[in-house]
């Protein structure tokens, strides 16, 4: 899909799943106490499960949170939708399933970070056609 207006209002299973799982794992989670972690959302659409449900799970010492999508229409709309929580969140368009991940946008910005410690996919590795 990509209308994200439309998505937006129209993912409350989704966002139902995912308070779930957050709900009962979120807190299973080891967080460093020194190091300013970077968090990656694959597969975040739209942005509002993103930025209405996950980033308020995250302890504070998350330094970014960085949601991805294919969907140029969904980045755009994510990053217009939540940027007063700019620069902690931002979003990015890249294909996960890309030969050459480490060349793309998201390759460049997990350079940058020095990677990522932990990584959510909610509702979207079914997509990847090739998950090697």
């Amino acid at each position: 899909m990509h209308q994200p207006a439309l998505y937006s209002r129209s993912n409350d299973m989704q966002r139902e799943s995912v308070s779930r799982v957050l709900r009962e794992w979120a807190g299973r989670l080891r967080w460093s106490r020194e190091e300013q972690e970077a968090v990656l959302d694959v597969g975040c659409g739209p942005g509002d499960v993103t930025a209405q449900l996950l980033l308020p799970r995250l302890p504070s010492s998350v330094r970014v949170l960085v949601g991805h999508d294919v969907s140029e229409e969904m980045v755009r709309h994510a990053a217009a939708a939540h940027a007063a929580l700019a620069p902690r969140l931002r979003f990015l368009c890249t294909d996960i399933a890309a030969r050459d991940l480490p060349a793309t946008p998201l390759g460049a910005c997990a350079q940058q970070l020095q990677g990522f410690h932990k990584v959510f996919s909610f509702f979207t590795l079914n997509w990847v056609l090739d998950q090697r």
